[in-house]
């Protein structure tokens, strides 16, 4: 809600940002973004509040940042997220999203993360294609840590989708 209040408060609509335009609906959406997780599939103890708090920042970025054109409303984003995280979560940002950083080695430093590094976050439901369909196990909506084999899956999905598509995509 925090999240909502200071976009509402700070990013305003202008001539070039018309679309910078939240409402309820974008907080209703986050919420229902955490609720696709199974309560089933979060872990207990400290790794499920990891997990739940990672899913929130993957929310949050879906709903609000992604709207942003701007480079300082992202950074500004960003900033936000961070002290959020750090004052609602207990948890520092850099150390709960350290496997967006691709060179982070266990145990070492945590690197000041930065816009595009949170391009690895990826939360969904797609990487076990056996999964969903009518007679098969629901798809799990989990996160994906490892962005090269997320890549094959997606291509493998573009392939069967050209296969039976009239507008094939590239």
């Amino acid at each position: 809600l925090q999240v909502y209040t200071n976009a509402m408060q700070s990013l305003l609509p202008t001539p070039t940002k018309s679309h910078y335009v939240f409402n309820l609906r974008d907080f209703a959406r986050v919420v229902q973004g955490i609720m696709l997780m199974r309560s089933s599939t979060v872990p207990a103890g400290p790794g499920g509040k990891t997990f739940v708090t990672q899913l929130w920042v993957h929310e949050i970025l879906r709903v609000f940042y992604d709207r942003l054109i701007d480079e300082g409303d992202q950074s500004w984003m960003l900033k936000l997220i961070k002290k959020l995280t750090k004052e609602s979560f207990s948890t520092d940002f850099n150390q709960l999203m350290h496997h967006c950083n691709p060179e982070h080695v266990e145990g070492g430093e945590f690197k000041n993360l930065e816009v595009a590094d949170l391009r690895r976050l990826f939360f969904g439901g797609y990487m076990d294609p056996d999964k969903g369909g009518e007679d098969q196990p629901v798809r799990e909506y989990e996160l994906i840590k490892d962005v090269p084999q997320l890549i094959t899956v997606m291509e493998d999905w573009l392939v069967d989708y050209n296969g039976m598509s009239k507008r094939p995509m590239n």
